[in-house]
């Protein structure tokens, strides 16, 4: 991959530190439970590893886009956050029903490579790919 100097958060949220070691795919990494299924209202863990067995040991945050959509108007939010935390994310809500809301992000991981899907709401449909990974 190619390399890039960034200046990132880290996953507890309060300290910056410089990261050089980033990868990117030129195709999107799926995994078949986030790819346009509908889901119920609760919190989720996945590993990076669900999306692709190459990722690395590791590795910090993904870098991931996130769509999801409501029959209903202000219905719900799908919220990405690193694995165990609370707060906001990378996250999307309903503002239009029956219209995919799309975001664009990198997901900060926990220790163990996670991070959790927060639903509220219960989408017709989410859809969770990755891009790529930093170190």
């Amino acid at each position: 991959g190619t390399k890039y100097k960034q200046l990132m958060v880290n996953a507890a949220g309060n300290a910056p530190e410089w990261n050089y070691s980033q990868n990117f795919y030129t195709t999107r990494k799926t995994n078949t439970s986030w790819d346009g299924d509908s889901k119920t209202a609760g919190t989720y863990t996945l590993n990076a590893t669900d999306f692709d067995a190459t990722i690395p040991s590791g590795v910090r945050a993904l870098v991931i886009s996130l769509s999801a959509m409501w029959a209903s108007t202000f219905d719900g939010i799908v919220n990405l956050v690193p694995g165990g935390s609370s707060g906001n994310g990378l996250l999307v809500r309903a503002q239009v029903a029956n219209f995919l809301q799309d975001a664009n992000g990198v997901v900060p991981l926990n220790a163990s490579g996670e991070f959790s899907v927060k639903i509220a709401g219960n989408p017709s449909a989410v859809y969770i790919d990755v891009w790529g990974y930093i170190l």
